[in-house]
């Protein structure tokens, strides 16, 4: 009444790491004795991701899995960048009692997304979980981007768009000044 499975034998046996496995677990002995020696590194992060993680917007977070957050950081930060380039010609906007530059509010948007990719990265690789710490990285890191990347564009924009500007009313003050007449 029972029938008896019969037992399959198969001569087949997948390949198995073998001789190999020794040599895996120094190599990940060595990377976790390594991200040990340097205090408060959690595991080390290749150099190439480094790089990209604090010169790429948003790349911070990708580095460490937070894929969603880092697209949209990326994807903000390029936004404010064309809206950088397509308020130039526009100068400056009254809005309520103060007349501002919006290109002023459009690289400051972009400074503050890139701080805030890269401070989030350097925290985690750092392994920094102290709010002091953490706020004291973040500050020193957004005024190192300020001062070195985003201070200098905007003094390179604005004073590209003036002098643009100041050709464009020299232009239709002094219609026939910026013409050649051959005699």
């Amino acid at each position: 009444m029972h029938d008896e499975v019969p037992e399959l034998k198969s001569s087949y046996y997948p390949p198995r790491a073998g001789w190999l496995t020794p040599v895996y677990q120094n190599v990940r002995r060595a990377r976790t004795q390594w991200a040990g020696m340097l205090p408060g590194v959690s595991a080390p992060v290749p150099w190439r991701q480094t790089l990209l993680a604090l010169v790429v917007p948003g790349m911070g977070f990708r580095v460490y899995g937070r894929q969603v957050i880092g697209w949209g950081v990326l994807a903000g930060w390029t936004l404010s960048a064309v809206g950088t380039i397509c308020l130039l010609p526009v100068g400056q906007v009254q809005f309520l009692l103060f007349a501002f530059d919006p290109v002023y509010v459009a690289i400051g948007l972009m400074a503050a997304l890139h701080a805030m990719s890269a401070s989030f990265f350097a925290q985690r690789c750092l392994g920094w979980d102290a709010p002091r710490q953490r706020m004291l990285l973040s500050i020193a890191i957004t005024g190192l981007l300020l001062l070195l990347v985003y201070m200098p564009l905007t003094q390179a924009l604005t004073g590209y768009a003036n002098h643009r500007r100041a050709e464009a009313s020299q232009a239709e003050t002094f219609p026939g000044l910026n013409t050649y007449h051959r005699t």
